[in-house]
């Protein structure tokens, strides 16, 4: 017959303790990074469907505008283009390009109705913070890009 003393059992809890320290050193950090690229995902497409939505107000008012007064229709697209997008670091930071079909060579729209297209761009990390760079997973010079192509009336 074993007689048990107490002196055994505190020694178990605190192999226990430790381990369970170690797990948690190995997998919070695991847990940290996948609720971050969780997050950063979350900001690019929230940033990119604001982007198009802009993009989708500036068609809409240069398809109905004129060519003819192309330099003031353009203003007036990138107007509507930053009201859209809001006062923030997102309307600060984007660039909205304008192409006209009317201004393409012939060979690249023959055939084709008159179309107006209006891209917004904006550099990532001017209006995403870069939460897993830390690890190597870095946004750089990446740019969202969002555009719409419309006829014009």
């Amino acid at each position: 017959m074993r007689i048990t003393t107490t002196h055994d059992r505190p020694a178990r809890g605190r192999r226990r303790g430790i381990l369970m320290t170690a797990e948690m050193f190995f997998v919070v950090p695991v847990l940290m990074m996948l609720m971050l690229g969780v997050i950063q995902y979350h900001m690019m497409v929230e940033t990119r469907i604001d982007l198009l939505n802009a993009s989708r107000a500036g068609a809409r008012g240069a398809a109905g505008g004129g060519y003819g007064n192309k330099p003031l229709v353009e203003e007036e697209v990138k107007a509507l283009v930053h009201r859209a997008l809001g006062s923030g670091r997102l309307s600060k930071f984007a660039k909205v390009h304008v192409t006209w079909s009317q201004d393409l060579p012939p060979d690249k729209t023959a055939g084709e109705p008159d179309w107006v297209q209006v891209a917004v761009e904006v550099r990532a990390r001017s209006v995403i913070p870069d939460v897993l760079g830390w690890l190597g997973f870095t946004l750089g010079e990446k740019k969202l890009i969002a555009g719409t192509l419309m006829k014009q009336e």
